[in-house]
């Protein structure tokens, strides 16, 4: 009878720890919870309509930006870009189309199919925060190496946080 009673208080604690915990996503903005070697931030804002703006800031660039709509599927979110109008200079001789523009960024995003999805970025959800998988290989980070003076190289959890609702 002990053993029964035991039994029951863990499946009983594990079934309340179970419920307690979220994966509930919430609309905002989501940004990167450090900057790897300082080089870029990620800013993600999910809007309630299923639009977001992806925005990058690299060190010693302009920002990079994406307008997108984006899916939850059980713990996943997915973005799928839109693609932007190419920025073209029009003179009176020619029309010229900057290279430098959102176009290339992209073109450099590998559209995705999964669970009947089609996307270009993916995210695990949560609470309150993105854990980001990669663009290449499709693994999830868990840490990414960074740097600091006191502990020099070393490796960090990065994942995207709410910073704003």
């Amino acid at each position: 009878m002990n053993k029964f009673i035991y039994i029951f208080y863990f499946a009983f604690t594990i079934f309340l720890l179970s419920a307690c915990t979220s994966n509930k996503f919430v609309i905002g903005r989501y940004r990167d919870n450090f900057s790897a070697f300082g080089l870029s931030m990620t800013n993600i804002i999910f809007n309630k309509d299923s639009t977001c703006k992806y925005v990058e800031s690299r060190h010693l660039q302009e920002d990079n930006e994406l307008d997108g709509i984006f899916f939850i599927k059980r713990n996943k979110l997915y973005i799928k870009f839109i693609e932007p109008k190419p920025c073209i200079l029009q003179d009176t001789t020619s029309n010229l189309e900057l290279p430098w523009t959102n176009c290339d960024e992209f073109k450099s995003y590998k559209l995705r199919h999964e669970n009947g999805i089609e996307y270009h970025c993916k995210f695990k959800i949560g609470n309150n925060l993105l854990k980001v998988y990669r663009v290449d290989n499709e693994k999830l980070v868990r840490k990414v190496l960074t740097y600091n003076e006191k502990k020099g190289r070393y490796h960090r959890t990065f994942y995207m946080k709410i910073v704003q609702n």
